[in-house]
Order: C-alpha cells, then sequence, then structure tokens
C-alpha cells in the first residue's frame, strides 16, 4: 500500500480565481486581525535584518506594523549561517558586524524582541540554524576564527593561486 500524507476524507481546496457554494470556502479576509484566532505569521530573518533591527526603536516600529497589519505571531531568526547568534549567551559568540553593519549592543536582542511582542500580544517563535558556524564568502564566523576547525572545512584551507 502507498504512503499518503492525507486522509481520504482530504480535498483539495478550490483554485484562487474560483469560489466555493460553502461557507468555508470564502477566501479569507486580510482584514481578519488577530483577535480572529486564526494564525498570521510573520518572520524576521537574521541576516535581512540585522541593519534594521541594530536599534530598539527600530524593532518596536516593526512590531507594531506587525501588529497593524493582521499579524498574531512572529518567528525571530537568531543565528545566521554565519554562525554567531543574536542573544547573550555564556558560550556562543553574540553577532555585533555584519556586512559592513556594526552594533554596540547593551541589551539582548532577542530578550528585547521577546519583551516588546509579548507587550503587543504577539507569540513568538524563535529560529536558529543549528550547523552553520561560518559564510565562505565573507570567511566570517567561529568556524574561521578557532584553530580547531583548520582542514575540516571546504574553503577555509583553499589552496593559494
Amino acid at each position: 500500500m502507498p504512503f499518503t500524507a492525507c486522509s481520504e476524507e482530504h480535498q483539495a481546496p478550490p483554485s484562487l480565481d474560483q469560489g466555493g457554494d460553502d461557507e468555508n470556502d470564502k477566501p479569507v479576509d486580510p482584514g481578519d486581525g488577530p483577535a480572529s484566532g486564526k494564525e498570521k505569521m510573520l518572520w524576521f530573518d537574521a541576516e535581512a535584518n540585522f541593519a534594521r533591527f541594530a536599534s530598539q526603536d527600530s524593532i518596536r516600529y516593526w512590531l507594531d506594523r506587525a501588529v497593524e497589519t493582521g499579524f498574531n505571531r512572529i518567528v525571530v531568526d537568531v543565528k545566521p549561517v554565519e554562525g554567531d547568534v543574536l542573544y547573550k549567551s555564556d558560550f556562543m559568540t553574540e553577532l555585533t558586524d555584519f556586512r559592513g553593519t556594526k552594533t554596540d549592543r547593551t541589551w539582548d536582542y532577542l530578550q528585547f524582541f521577546l519583551d516588546e511582542a509579548h507587550k503587543r500580544g504577539l507569540k513568538v517563535t524563535v529560529s536558529t540554524t543549528i550547523f552553520p558556524m561560518g559564510m565562505p564568502s565573507t570567511r566570517q564566523g567561529p568556524v574561521y576564527r578557532d584553530s580547531k576547525w583548520n582542514g575540516k572545512t571546504c574553503l577555509q584551507n583553499k589552496p593559494k593561486a
């Protein structure tokens, strides 16, 4: 018997340009806000937003925009592929310099996101990459700072031409 991901009761949704006759087939109203109970998630990518979220005011601004546009859950990415993290850690290096943007945070990025999101009634999911520990294109990250990784990456010890 072949494997299936859906039960026999599963039906494909109607195409986007055709409405169904059933009340449940109506398109979702984009005006449905957090009170609707429907989960509406917005992802804050660590790499794409490093410069944008270098200040607390900017984080507040974008969380306010998220709420105003009807999101009720955010995903906060806290470890880009470069390998350093965007939170205070006893064993990981905090990312403070990325693609020309330097920050001198005296505050915990993740904790600030959590506190401010909860003030706005937003649920928070934290996302992290697990294995990446360095960015070959910039030679930035833990794997390029610690000699214990020598010879264990394909680009770190690339012969010079």
